[in-house]
């Protein structure tokens, strides 16, 4: 996440980047484009970031932040344990930004473009490696509450699957499967593993 408060002028520009990543890709990013992408003067972009590389930064802290996320409208059916039961939690973590609609292809498409460059861009990759260890440890506390199992004993199960949704989740993005296959092949992974994990280990009285 940010460590400062995001204003209204840097979202401005934040979503104009977005929407220029989604479009051309990162490589044909410039200031000059992000400018006329918002509506701005060409040098208002550098009150904000000192050039590019802390402009990709920021698109990913946006993005990783939740604040640009795309959210499905539609509620999923409530499960056996309810609808606010661990198992939804962990489900919804894990598929709700899936969706063959444009606002949710676009993020898409500006996280998977990211992921590239960080190959490229040292500070890029260091803040995705901080970013990735935050979904780690999320992902790792739902599945924790779902088995009952102390969250450190479930860590590898929790990158197993983190490593299953980011396969489905290219997948997705290139166009090799729809959002509703996506999803169920997700759906299959969660319920693998929950049931692999409940099998694996003591359970917390």
């Amino acid at each position: 996440m940010f460590i400062h408060e995001v204003g209204s002028r840097q979202v401005q520009l934040l979503d104009a980047a977005c929407r220029l990543i989604a479009r051309s890709g990162v490589r044909r990013l410039r200031m000059e484009d992000l400018a006329r992408e918002a509506g701005v003067s060409v040098g208002l972009p550098y009150r904000y970031f000192a050039g590019r590389a802390e402009l990709l930064v920021g698109v990913l802290s946006y993005v990783a932040s939740g604040d640009a996320r795309y959210r499905r409208k539609e509620a999923l059916e409530p499960d056996d344990c309810g609808q606010d039961s661990p198992e939804t939690a962990l489900t919804l973590a894990l598929t709700d930004e899936i969706a063959d609609e444009p606002d949710a292809i676009r993020l898409a498409r500006v996280w998977s473009e990211l992921y590239a460059e960080s190959l490229f861009d040292d500070g890029l990759r260091r803040r995705l490696h901080d970013v990735n260890l935050a979904w780690i440890d999320e992902i790792t506390g739902l599945l924790a509450d779902c088995v009952r199992r102390p969250a450190e004993t479930l860590r590898p199960a929790g990158m197993r699957l983190i490593a299953a949704v980011e396969g489905f989740h290219s997948w997705w993005v290139l166009g090799m499967i729809d959002a509703d296959q996506a999803r169920e092949s997700i759906l299959a992974a969660i319920e693998d593993t929950i049931a692999r994990s409940r099998e694996t280990g003591p359970g917390i009285r």
